[in-house]
């Protein structure tokens, strides 16, 4: 496997110093997927069945990375991989690439991670994925893609973890400091999921990188709302 190490240290950069972050380009050769990945894929395309297969490949290297090695990942169809009890992590792809990001639950509980590549999302699609605040403000489809790949990154991290179900309309996304964005329930029962969630913007070329994750809360916390 040829690693893409650009792309590792810039998504690494965006994250706590103890996750680690595996990326590559989807089209070179990889190993044969254990029969129970394979399954979720058996019917796809042969561009879907490419980029699943490099993602799970780099989520079990970097797993094995630090310490969690699996042989497998199972996967729920609407949250995606089952992670090890003692860790979690992200996959992502686009535009030919494909990366993960895995780290120990005692460092980071939640975590989400989207690349996008060069596009554009139509205005058509804005109202099933924006708050009316946020089309609001969008300046056009370009906009729109890094408004998306935030929202993305902030669904992964909770929708895993929180158990949570939830649209992308159901919270809103603000600029902070810096790189930085944060963001906000329209939904009551999204408040404690999205509380301490931290969010961070980068650059690969002209592909689009967001970050959000959560430290561990105190074992006494009560869980979010559903």
């Amino acid at each position: 496997m040829n690693r893409d190490r650009t792309l590792e240290a810039i998504v690494a950069a965006l994250l706590p110093a103890e996750a680690v972050v595996r990326a590559a380009a989807i089209d070179q050769p990889w190993p044969p997927l254990p029969d129970c990945e394979a399954a979720y894929v058996a019917q796809a395309v042969a561009t879907r069945r490419a980029e699943f297969a490099a993602g799970r490949h780099l989520a079990r290297q970097a797993l094995d990375a630090i310490g969690c090695p699996t042989p497998a990942l199972a996967a729920v169809a609407t949250t995606g991989p089952i992670w090890p009890v003692a860790a979690t992590g992200s996959i992502s792809h686009a535009d030919g690439l494909a990366l993960a990001a895995v780290v120990r639950r005692q460092h980071i509980e939640a975590l989400g991670v989207d690349i996008e590549g060069p596009r554009q999302l139509e205005r058509a699609a804005w109202p099933d994925v924006f708050t009316p605040g946020e089309r609001a403000e969008l300046s056009g489809p370009s906009a729109a893609v890094a408004l998306f790949s935030a929202k993305e990154a902030i669904y992964k991290a909770i929708a895993v973890v929180d158990r949570i179900e939830f649209f992308f309309t159901d919270f809103s996304i603000h600029p902070g400091p810096g790189n930085t964005f944060i963001a906000r329930a329209e939904r009551a029962n999204l408040q404690r999921a999205l509380a301490g969630l931290t969010g961070h913007a980068g650059r690969y070329g002209e592909r689009l990188i967001h970050i959000a994750y959560r430290r561990p809360r105190p074992a006494n916390a009560p869980p979010a709302s559903r």
